[in-house]
């Protein structure tokens, strides 16, 4: 595939599978809008693997096909220019460490074997390669990685991972058989597997997801301090991505934090909103 072939595929990825994802990144100046276009692909792709509607046995063997096909990219072992191809290049351009690739397709294989946490410390390993590398990688594609932005990239995404967690309960149980809330913490506020197969909006429910928001809300909030500190080119796209994604936890509040009953998502004239002020403050 040519550079506008695959630029192309990329785009209809992020389009078709994060709409809101591909409005915001549409703001940063192109060269960095192309590179996480490419990288939005490249872990989509995997991500669908492991999500599809498919048996545990077919999952594995998919996502196990395209370990093999980017590990034998790496070692030069197979020339054809795709998402693999296009992707190594990327990491060697901006000087990604390939720790990280390895890091998210280990969360990856992780997400078809195992379906429940036991505590927070265990969901934040898994979410370290699945949605904290990718952060660190973006810090290398805006030319800003340094330690000292690690902190507010990571609670980024935990944050932004953990609102789809909690968006995204009962699609992940019902279709995926998975649960990303910690044992413990359903325990503590008396939840069970049962609440959520059989959807009760009762008052344990209420407060064990008033917990959960808060989290989010103070992650939210470390990962602030890191974006306002961006230059403003790369400021303004973050920005609206973080103020959509905590308008999904407002939404959620406002239901009385009834997940069931519907997906919650913002309305367009609350997007629409959010990117003006966005450009101010």
């Amino acid at each position: 595939m040519t550079y506008k072939e695959i630029l192309q595929f990329s785009q209809d990825i992020i389009k078709r599978y994060g709409v809101n994802y591909y409005r915001a990144t549409n703001f940063f100046p192109r060269k960095i809008r192309e590179v996480v276009f490419l990288y939005y692909a490249w872990v989509r792709t995997a991500d669908e693997y492991v999500d599809a509607q498919e048996n545990q046995n077919s999952k594995a063997k998919l996502l196990h096909s395209w370990i093999q096909d980017w590990q034998m990219t790496l070692k030069d072992e197979r020339d054809i220019e795709d998402i693999h191809w296009y992707m190594k290049k990327a990491f060697q351009q901006y000087r990604v460490p390939l720790e990280y690739a390895d890091a998210f397709l280990k969360a990856m294989s992780q997400d078809v074997e195992q379906k429940k946490y036991s505590n927070y410390v265990d969901l934040e390993e898994y979410m370290y390669g699945s949605a904290v590398v990718v952060g660190f990688t973006m810090l290398h594609f805006f030319g800003l990685y340094d330690q000292k932005r690690l902190k507010s990239a990571q609670a980024f995404a935990e944050a932004m991972q953990m609102t789809n967690f909690l968006r995204d309960i009962q699609e992940d149980f019902e279709i995926l058989g998975r649960v990303y809330m910690p044992e413990d913490e359903m325990n503590h506020f008396e939840i069970s597997l049962e609440d959520i197969k059989l959807k009760r909006n009762s008052t344990a429910w209420k407060n064990f997801m008033k917990f959960q928001i808060q989290r989010c809300r103070d992650l939210y909030q470390k990962a602030w301090v890191g974006i306002e500190d961006l230059p403003w080119k790369l400021k303004f796209p973050l920005r609206v991505a973080a103020r959509k994604y905590e308008g999904i936890l407002d939404e959620i509040e406002k239901s009385n934090y009834d997940i069931w009953s519907k997906k919650h998502v913002l309305s367009s004239w609350k997007k629409k909103i959010i990117t003006v002020i966005s450009i101010f403050i």
